[in-house]
């Protein structure tokens, strides 16, 4: 268990503080609920990169090509500052009218 706990977990996943376990029952739980935050964590992420994407599209279709720096802003932002975005934009007359709020947030 000892090199379970110091050598092949903090090898693969990297930066994760592993707590100290008694036996392997302890450890199952531990593992089971990091993997849980861990796919929480991607779900989220994978919704809102979805969200940029339809946005960046979104933005494509009414203003033309979006340059590389503001693929990566709106690539970055949560799935709230997202839909705020996507509200403005039906009244923005620039891309900059999209997500210049969301710029100031950064």
């Amino acid at each position: 268990m000892t090199w379970l706990l110091r050598v092949l977990l903090p090898k693969n996943v990297p930066n994760v503080q592993i707590p100290e376990v008694v036996n392997f029952q302890e450890m199952n739980t531990m593992l089971y609920e990091t993997m849980q935050n861990w796919y929480q964590t991607a779900e989220e992420r994978g919704k809102a990169l979805g969200k940029a994407e339809m946005l960046l599209h979104l933005l494509t279709d009414k203003f033309g090509m979006v340059d590389k720096q503001t693929e990566a802003i709106i690539s970055s932002l949560d799935e709230k500052s997202l839909f705020e975005c996507v509200r403005r934009l039906s009244t923005a007359r620039s891309v900059q009218d999209v997500i210049k709020p969301m710029q100031s947030s950064l």
